[in-house]
């Protein structure tokens, strides 16, 4: 048989380390670059979408509302839950604090509508950008900026 020689050995083991050596290098600069590119990503990406400024949404919810509309006869009502959209933190102390007054104003303007005048789209958008407007007349801090109707029902 053949008789190894002495260098091939060496050789061998030579071969295995270099091998070994270029896993670990590969495996370090992989290990290099995937923090590089998440470094880069935490501080170029996700630190400009967290730095736009939020719009800051308080909102305030009255209770129900039942009214008996103003039609002739008086048979019909309409009852409305109502969320304000409030533009900061000074307008929702006011809401807190003037809430009767307030809730008063609203109740007031519904138990004054017709059921012809908001039977349609168009007169429940007029009813609610006249709700905003009336509000927003008696706040002394902030303003509201959108109303919900969560609830709205004419009978």
């Amino acid at each position: 048989m053949a008789e190894e020689l002495p260098g091939e050995e060496t050789l061998s083991e030579e071969k295995k380390r270099f091998s070994i050596f270029r896993l670990l290098l590969f495996v370090i600069v992989l290990i290099v670059l995937g923090a590089g590119g998440y470094f880069g990503w935490q501080k170029f990406y996700v630190s400009k979408q967290d730095s736009a400024p939020k719009e800051m949404r308080i909102i305030y919810e009255f209770e129900p509302f039942l009214v008996n509309l103003a039609d002739p006869g008086g048979k019909r009502y309409l009852k409305a839950n109502i969320k304000v959209v409030l533009g900061s933190q000074k307008s929702a102390d006011e809401f807190n604090e003037r809430g009767y007054e307030l809730r008063d104003l609203v109740l007031m303007l519904l138990s004054s509508k017709e059921y012809d005048s908001i039977s349609t789209l168009a007169g429940k958008m007029a009813m609610k950008e006249e709700i905003i407007s009336r509000l927003n007349q008696v706040l002394e801090f902030g303003t509201v900026k959108d109303i919900y109707f969560v609830e709205l029902l004419v009978q």
